[in-house]
Protein backbone atom coordinates (compact mmCIF):
# COMPACT_ATOMS: atom_id res chain seq x y z
CA UNK A 1 0.00 0.00 0.00
CA UNK A 2 3.01 2.25 1.08
CA UNK A 3 4.70 1.88 -1.95
CA UNK A 4 1.91 1.42 -4.42
CA UNK A 5 -0.98 3.36 -3.23
CA UNK A 6 1.14 5.96 -1.22
CA UNK A 7 3.17 6.84 -4.68
CA UNK A 8 -0.07 7.19 -6.47
CA UNK A 9 -0.70 10.90 -4.36
CA UNK A 10 2.89 12.43 -5.51
CA UNK A 11 2.66 10.49 -8.92
CA UNK A 12 -1.04 11.76 -9.49
CA UNK A 13 -0.66 15.48 -8.37
CA UNK A 14 1.99 16.22 -10.20
CA UNK A 15 0.94 14.27 -13.77
CA UNK A 16 -1.95 16.50 -13.13
CA UNK A 17 -0.31 19.50 -12.40
CA UNK A 18 2.37 19.21 -14.92
CA UNK A 19 -0.78 18.47 -17.64
CA UNK A 20 -3.06 21.09 -16.78
CA UNK A 21 -3.53 25.16 -17.82
CA UNK A 22 -2.67 27.35 -14.92
CA UNK A 23 -6.50 28.54 -15.31
CA UNK A 24 -7.97 24.91 -15.19
CA UNK A 25 -4.49 23.27 -12.54
CA UNK A 26 -6.67 23.47 -8.81
CA UNK A 27 -9.88 22.47 -10.43
CA UNK A 28 -8.43 19.25 -12.55
CA UNK A 29 -6.61 18.42 -9.71
CA UNK A 30 -9.21 18.46 -7.21
CA UNK A 31 -11.59 16.23 -9.28
CA UNK A 32 -9.17 13.87 -9.28
CA UNK A 33 -8.95 13.98 -6.07
CA UNK A 34 -12.37 13.59 -5.92
CA UNK A 35 -12.15 10.20 -7.19
CA UNK A 36 -11.78 9.19 -3.42
CA UNK A 37 -14.97 9.90 -2.71
CA UNK A 38 -16.28 7.78 -5.09
CA UNK A 39 -14.31 4.96 -3.84
CA UNK A 40 -15.45 5.35 -1.09
CA UNK A 41 -19.07 5.04 -2.46
CA UNK A 42 -18.52 2.04 -4.32
CA UNK A 43 -16.76 0.08 -0.96
CA UNK A 44 -20.08 1.15 0.90
CA UNK A 45 -22.08 0.06 -1.69
CA UNK A 46 -20.31 -3.25 -2.70
CA UNK A 47 -20.38 -4.03 1.12
CA UNK A 48 -23.94 -3.43 2.00
CA UNK A 49 -25.20 -5.29 -1.40
CA UNK A 50 -23.40 -8.46 -0.18
CA UNK A 51 -24.49 -8.22 3.50
CA UNK A 52 -28.03 -7.88 2.15
CA UNK A 53 -27.77 -11.01 0.05
CA UNK A 54 -27.22 -12.75 3.02
CA UNK A 55 -23.47 -13.57 2.21
CA UNK A 56 -21.34 -15.17 5.25
CA UNK A 57 -18.63 -12.66 7.17
CA UNK A 58 -15.74 -14.20 6.06
CA UNK A 59 -16.78 -13.93 2.45
CA UNK A 60 -17.75 -10.53 2.61
CA UNK A 61 -14.73 -9.72 4.31
CA UNK A 62 -12.61 -11.54 1.61
CA UNK A 63 -14.61 -10.37 -1.24
CA UNK A 64 -14.01 -6.61 -0.36
CA UNK A 65 -9.78 -7.05 0.34
CA UNK A 66 -10.30 -8.60 -3.17
CA UNK A 67 -12.45 -5.95 -4.84
CA UNK A 68 -10.30 -3.67 -3.66
CA UNK A 69 -7.57 -4.93 -6.10
CA UNK A 70 -9.73 -4.57 -9.33
CA UNK A 71 -9.12 -0.86 -10.06
CA UNK A 72 -5.01 -0.63 -9.47
CA UNK A 73 -5.12 -3.53 -11.44
CA UNK A 74 -7.47 -1.94 -14.30
CA UNK A 75 -4.95 1.46 -13.91
CA UNK A 76 -1.85 -0.22 -14.27
CA UNK A 77 -2.15 -0.92 -17.53
CA UNK A 78 -2.48 2.98 -18.29
CA UNK A 79 0.20 3.44 -15.84
CA UNK A 80 2.62 1.11 -18.19
CA UNK A 81 1.94 3.42 -21.22
CA UNK A 82 2.43 6.93 -19.77
CA UNK A 83 5.68 9.37 -20.95
CA UNK A 84 7.35 11.79 -18.53
CA UNK A 85 4.80 15.24 -18.76
CA UNK A 86 6.41 17.64 -21.54
CA UNK A 87 6.55 19.94 -18.62
CA UNK A 88 9.49 17.99 -16.74
CA UNK A 89 11.09 17.16 -19.93
CA UNK A 90 11.87 21.03 -20.31
CA UNK A 91 12.44 21.40 -16.27
CA UNK A 92 15.69 18.49 -17.05
CA UNK A 93 17.02 20.71 -20.15
CA UNK A 94 16.78 23.95 -18.18
CA UNK A 95 17.98 22.42 -14.97
CA UNK A 96 21.01 21.42 -17.24
CA UNK A 97 21.08 24.90 -18.72
CA UNK A 98 21.92 26.65 -15.28
CA UNK A 99 23.50 23.90 -13.41
CA UNK A 100 26.04 25.99 -12.66
CA UNK A 101 23.80 29.02 -11.38
CA UNK A 102 23.50 29.77 -7.56
CA UNK A 103 20.29 31.13 -8.47
CA UNK A 104 18.30 28.37 -9.95
CA UNK A 105 15.96 26.41 -7.87
CA UNK A 106 17.20 24.90 -4.41
CA UNK A 107 15.27 22.42 -2.15
CA UNK A 108 16.46 24.81 0.66
CA UNK A 109 14.98 27.51 -0.20
CA UNK A 110 11.36 25.66 0.26
CA UNK A 111 12.46 24.16 3.50
CA UNK A 112 9.74 26.14 5.67
CA UNK A 113 6.88 25.55 2.61
CA UNK A 114 7.80 22.16 2.90
CA UNK A 115 7.21 22.26 6.60
CA UNK A 116 3.97 23.83 6.08
CA UNK A 117 2.14 21.27 3.89
CA UNK A 118 3.58 18.36 5.72
CA UNK A 119 2.39 19.34 9.03
CA UNK A 120 -1.22 20.67 7.91
CA UNK A 121 -1.03 16.34 6.19
CA UNK A 122 0.25 15.52 9.60
CA UNK A 123 -2.62 16.97 11.77
CA UNK A 124 -5.39 16.66 9.35
CA UNK A 125 -4.80 12.93 9.35
CA UNK A 126 -4.69 12.54 12.85
CA UNK A 127 -8.26 13.79 13.11
CA UNK A 128 -9.55 11.93 9.68
CA UNK A 129 -8.14 8.24 9.88
CA UNK A 130 -8.86 8.31 13.79
CA UNK A 131 -12.41 9.39 13.28
CA UNK A 132 -13.00 6.52 10.88
CA UNK A 133 -12.17 4.14 13.61
CA UNK A 134 -15.18 5.17 16.29
CA UNK A 135 -17.38 6.86 13.56
CA UNK A 136 -19.38 2.97 14.11
CA UNK A 137 -19.55 4.15 18.14
CA UNK A 138 -21.40 7.08 16.69
CA UNK A 139 -23.78 5.88 13.82
CA UNK A 140 -24.92 3.06 16.52
CA UNK A 141 -27.36 6.41 17.63
CA UNK A 142 -29.31 5.30 14.37
CA UNK A 143 -29.04 1.25 15.40
CA UNK A 144 -26.37 -1.10 15.54
CA UNK A 145 -25.58 -4.82 16.21
CA UNK A 146 -26.34 -6.48 12.81
CA UNK A 147 -23.83 -6.21 10.35
CA UNK A 148 -26.67 -5.17 7.81
CA UNK A 149 -27.20 -2.34 10.16
CA UNK A 150 -23.56 -1.21 10.55
CA UNK A 151 -22.91 -1.06 6.06
CA UNK A 152 -26.73 0.81 6.24
CA UNK A 153 -25.07 3.53 9.16
CA UNK A 154 -21.03 3.61 6.84
CA UNK A 155 -23.51 4.62 3.54
CA UNK A 156 -25.11 7.20 5.60
CA UNK A 157 -21.87 8.54 6.23
CA UNK A 158 -20.29 8.48 2.96
CA UNK A 159 -23.56 10.15 0.90
CA UNK A 160 -23.29 13.16 3.42
CA UNK A 161 -19.27 13.36 3.21
CA UNK A 162 -19.17 13.11 -1.02
CA UNK A 163 -21.02 16.20 -1.64
CA UNK A 164 -17.31 17.85 -0.06
CA UNK A 165 -15.47 17.25 -2.70
CA UNK A 166 -17.83 18.87 -5.24
CA UNK A 167 -18.11 21.61 -3.23
CA UNK A 168 -14.34 21.55 -3.11
CA UNK A 169 -14.21 21.65 -6.98
CA UNK A 170 -16.42 24.39 -7.29
CA UNK A 171 -14.77 26.80 -4.41
CA UNK A 172 -11.36 26.12 -5.02
CA UNK A 173 -10.59 28.88 -7.38
CA UNK A 174 -13.46 31.47 -5.61
CA UNK A 175 -12.02 31.03 -2.36
CA UNK A 176 -8.37 30.26 -2.96
CA UNK A 177 -6.73 27.20 -1.76
CA UNK A 178 -5.25 28.60 1.70
CA UNK A 179 -8.93 30.03 2.62
CA UNK A 180 -10.49 27.18 1.96
CA UNK A 181 -7.99 24.65 4.15
CA UNK A 182 -8.64 27.97 7.07
CA UNK A 183 -12.49 26.97 6.42
CA UNK A 184 -12.10 23.26 6.67
CA UNK A 185 -9.71 23.03 9.56
CA UNK A 186 -11.86 25.87 11.74
CA UNK A 187 -15.67 24.19 10.56
CA UNK A 188 -14.05 20.60 11.95
CA UNK A 189 -12.38 22.60 15.50
CA UNK A 190 -16.32 23.97 16.14
CA UNK A 191 -17.96 20.81 14.92
CA UNK A 192 -16.13 18.05 16.82
CA UNK A 193 -15.90 21.14 19.76
CA UNK A 194 -19.88 21.29 19.81
CA UNK A 195 -20.43 17.47 19.62
CA UNK A 196 -18.07 16.93 22.62
CA UNK A 197 -19.68 19.49 24.76
CA UNK A 198 -23.06 18.99 23.92
CA UNK A 199 -22.46 15.07 23.26
CA UNK A 200 -25.50 14.24 25.96
CA UNK A 201 -28.15 16.42 24.72
CA UNK A 202 -27.21 15.51 20.66
CA UNK A 203 -27.59 11.85 21.79
CA UNK A 204 -31.18 11.86 22.72
CA UNK A 205 -32.11 12.86 18.71
CA UNK A 206 -29.67 10.38 16.66
CA UNK A 207 -30.34 11.25 13.55
CA UNK A 208 -29.08 15.18 14.61
CA UNK A 209 -26.03 13.60 16.23
CA UNK A 210 -25.55 11.67 13.18
CA UNK A 211 -25.71 14.70 11.04
CA UNK A 212 -23.53 16.91 12.81
CA UNK A 213 -20.95 14.31 13.09
CA UNK A 214 -20.89 13.30 9.21
CA UNK A 215 -20.54 16.92 8.89
CA UNK A 216 -17.14 17.00 10.04
CA UNK A 217 -16.23 14.43 6.59
CA UNK A 218 -18.19 17.37 4.48
CA UNK A 219 -15.79 19.63 5.95
CA UNK A 220 -12.74 17.85 5.95
CA UNK A 221 -13.30 17.01 2.17
CA UNK A 222 -14.42 20.70 1.30
CA UNK A 223 -11.13 22.15 3.48
CA UNK A 224 -7.59 20.04 4.29
CA UNK A 225 -8.84 16.49 2.38
CA UNK A 226 -8.33 18.39 -1.08
CA UNK A 227 -6.23 21.06 -0.44
CA UNK A 228 -3.20 19.01 1.26
CA UNK A 229 -3.58 17.19 -1.62
CA UNK A 230 -3.80 20.63 -4.53
CA UNK A 231 -1.25 23.06 -2.79
CA UNK A 232 2.14 20.74 -2.23
CA UNK A 233 1.78 19.95 -6.37
CA UNK A 234 1.55 23.58 -7.54
CA UNK A 235 4.12 25.54 -5.57
CA UNK A 236 7.25 23.65 -5.91
CA UNK A 237 9.55 23.31 -8.96
CA UNK A 238 9.21 20.53 -11.39
CA UNK A 239 12.31 19.09 -10.36
CA UNK A 240 10.75 18.94 -6.84
CA UNK A 241 7.31 18.81 -7.18
CA UNK A 242 6.66 14.76 -6.42
CA UNK A 243 9.75 14.25 -3.83
CA UNK A 244 8.03 17.79 -1.80
CA UNK A 245 4.13 16.04 -2.23
CA UNK A 246 5.62 12.83 -1.41
CA UNK A 247 7.09 13.96 1.51
CA UNK A 248 3.59 15.77 2.68
CA UNK A 249 1.72 12.78 1.96
CA UNK A 250 4.34 10.73 4.25
CA UNK A 251 3.85 12.84 6.97
CA UNK A 252 -0.03 12.67 6.72
CA UNK A 253 0.23 8.96 6.70
CA UNK A 254 2.64 9.25 10.00
CA UNK A 255 -0.40 11.42 11.46
CA UNK A 256 -2.69 8.50 10.59
CA UNK A 257 -0.54 6.05 12.31
CA UNK A 258 -0.36 8.14 15.36
CA UNK A 259 -4.24 8.53 15.68
CA UNK A 260 -4.96 5.08 15.35
CA UNK A 261 -2.54 4.17 17.84
CA UNK A 262 -3.32 6.96 20.68
CA UNK A 263 -7.20 7.23 20.02
CA UNK A 264 -8.03 3.53 20.69
CA UNK A 265 -6.98 4.59 24.51
CA UNK A 266 -9.07 7.19 24.96
CA UNK A 267 -11.71 4.23 24.81
CA UNK A 268 -14.62 5.95 22.41
CA UNK A 269 -16.86 3.38 22.73
CA UNK A 270 -17.46 4.75 25.62
CA UNK A 271 -20.13 8.18 25.98
CA UNK A 272 -17.13 10.02 28.44
CA UNK A 273 -14.50 8.20 26.14
CA UNK A 274 -16.08 9.58 22.61
CA UNK A 275 -16.61 12.82 24.06
CA UNK A 276 -12.81 13.02 25.02
CA UNK A 277 -11.95 11.82 21.62
CA UNK A 278 -13.95 14.47 20.17
CA UNK A 279 -12.72 17.35 21.73
CA UNK A 280 -9.36 15.73 20.75
CA UNK A 281 -10.04 16.40 17.72
CA UNK A 282 -11.23 19.46 17.80
CA UNK A 283 -8.30 20.67 19.14
CA UNK A 284 -5.80 19.01 16.55
CA UNK A 285 -7.91 20.71 14.09
CA UNK A 286 -7.25 24.14 15.99
CA UNK A 287 -3.48 23.28 15.66
CA UNK A 288 -3.87 22.31 11.90
CA UNK A 289 -5.74 25.63 11.07
CA UNK A 290 -2.92 27.92 13.20
CA UNK A 291 0.02 25.49 11.41
CA UNK A 292 -1.81 26.92 7.82
CA UNK A 293 -1.98 30.75 8.88
CA UNK A 294 1.70 30.50 9.83
CA UNK A 295 3.23 28.19 6.92
CA UNK A 296 0.70 28.42 4.07
CA UNK A 297 1.15 30.87 1.13
CA UNK A 298 -1.64 32.66 0.09
CA UNK A 299 -1.80 32.46 -3.87
CA UNK A 300 -3.87 32.02 -7.40
CA UNK A 301 -2.65 29.90 -10.11
CA UNK A 302 -1.06 32.64 -12.55
CA UNK A 303 0.67 33.48 -9.36
CA UNK A 304 2.83 30.75 -9.64
CA UNK A 305 3.66 31.22 -13.56
CA UNK A 306 7.70 32.17 -13.90
CA UNK A 307 8.53 35.36 -15.38
CA UNK A 308 11.31 36.72 -17.44
CA UNK A 309 13.41 36.77 -14.50
CA UNK A 310 12.57 33.55 -13.38
CA UNK A 311 13.29 32.04 -16.70
CA UNK A 312 16.41 33.22 -17.31
CA UNK A 313 17.57 32.17 -13.82
CA UNK A 314 16.19 28.28 -14.86
CA UNK A 315 13.13 29.15 -12.45
CA UNK A 316 10.35 26.74 -13.27
CA UNK A 317 7.77 27.97 -11.01
CA UNK A 318 7.32 31.75 -9.17
CA UNK A 319 8.11 31.19 -5.42
CA UNK A 320 5.20 32.71 -3.57
CA UNK A 321 6.10 33.92 0.13
CA UNK A 322 4.64 32.88 3.50
CA UNK A 323 2.34 34.79 5.37
CA UNK A 324 4.56 35.97 8.16
CA UNK A 325 7.09 37.17 5.76
CA UNK A 326 9.19 40.17 7.07
CA UNK A 327 9.85 42.66 4.59
CA UNK A 328 12.69 44.48 6.82
CA UNK A 329 14.23 41.21 6.66
CA UNK A 330 14.77 41.08 2.59
CA UNK A 331 17.57 43.16 1.49
CA UNK A 332 18.51 44.52 -1.75
CA UNK A 333 21.36 43.18 -4.39
CA UNK A 334 22.23 43.68 -8.10
CA UNK A 335 21.62 39.89 -9.23
CA UNK A 336 19.83 40.99 -12.54
CA UNK A 337 21.30 39.08 -15.87
CA UNK A 338 22.65 42.45 -17.26
CA UNK A 339 23.61 43.74 -13.79
CA UNK A 340 21.63 47.31 -14.42
CA UNK A 341 18.75 46.93 -12.13
CA UNK A 342 18.65 46.30 -8.58
CA UNK A 343 16.73 43.44 -6.95
CA UNK A 344 15.15 42.20 -3.82
CA UNK A 345 16.14 38.65 -3.04
CA UNK A 346 16.27 36.59 0.03
CA UNK A 347 18.02 36.54 2.45
CA UNK A 348 19.90 33.67 4.29
CA UNK A 349 17.26 32.14 6.89
CA UNK A 350 14.18 34.09 5.45
CA UNK A 351 12.29 32.27 3.57
CA UNK A 352 9.67 34.96 2.22
CA UNK A 353 10.38 35.10 -1.31
CA UNK A 354 13.04 33.19 -3.21
CA UNK A 355 16.08 35.25 -4.89
CA UNK A 356 16.01 37.23 -7.42
CA UNK A 357 11.96 37.11 -6.53
CA UNK A 358 10.08 40.79 -6.19
CA UNK A 359 10.09 42.10 -2.89
CA UNK A 360 7.38 41.68 -0.66
CA UNK A 361 4.02 43.33 -0.91
CA UNK A 362 4.76 44.89 -4.37
CA UNK A 363 2.36 43.83 -6.56
CA UNK A 364 3.19 41.20 -9.13
CA UNK A 365 1.60 41.93 -12.49
CA UNK A 366 -0.60 38.37 -13.34
CA UNK A 367 0.82 38.52 -17.22
CA UNK A 368 1.02 35.47 -19.53
CA UNK A 369 4.08 33.24 -18.38
CA UNK A 370 7.17 33.57 -20.78
CA UNK A 371 8.07 29.95 -21.80
CA UNK A 372 10.69 27.99 -20.06
CA UNK A 373 12.62 26.89 -23.86
CA UNK A 374 11.71 28.16 -27.32
CA UNK A 375 8.45 29.61 -27.58
CA UNK A 376 5.58 27.61 -29.00
CA UNK A 377 1.74 27.24 -28.68
CA UNK A 378 1.67 23.55 -28.33
CA UNK A 379 -0.05 22.28 -25.53
CA UNK A 380 1.57 21.36 -21.78
CA UNK A 381 0.00 17.76 -22.45
CA UNK A 382 2.45 17.37 -25.49
CA UNK A 383 3.91 14.22 -25.06
CA UNK A 384 1.36 12.46 -22.22
CA UNK A 385 0.27 9.17 -22.96
CA UNK A 386 -3.75 10.18 -22.74
CA UNK A 387 -5.70 9.20 -20.10
CA UNK A 388 -2.48 10.13 -17.66
CA UNK A 389 -4.64 12.65 -15.56
CA UNK A 390 -6.36 9.86 -14.41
Amino acid sequence: MGFGIGGEYPLSATITSESASPAQRGRTMAIVFSMQGLGYLVAAIVNLVLVRSHCSRDFTWRFCLGFAGFMPAVSLYFRLKMHETAAFRRAVQVEAEHRNDPRRERAWEYRWHVAGTALAWFLFDIVFYANSLFHADVTSALGTGTLLLDARNTLIIVVIMLPGYWAAIAALDRIGRRNLQLLGFAAMAILFLGVGIFYDTLKQVGWLFVCVYALTFFFSNFGPNTTTYVIPGEIYPTKLKATCHGFSAASGKAGAALGTFVFPYLEPETPSGLKTAMLVCSATAVAGLISTHLLTPTYQATSLEPDERDVAEGRTVHMVPLPWCDPSKVRRRDLDVDAEQPRACQEDGNPCMSEGSEALGASRPETPAAPLRGATSKPLLEGSAPGSTA
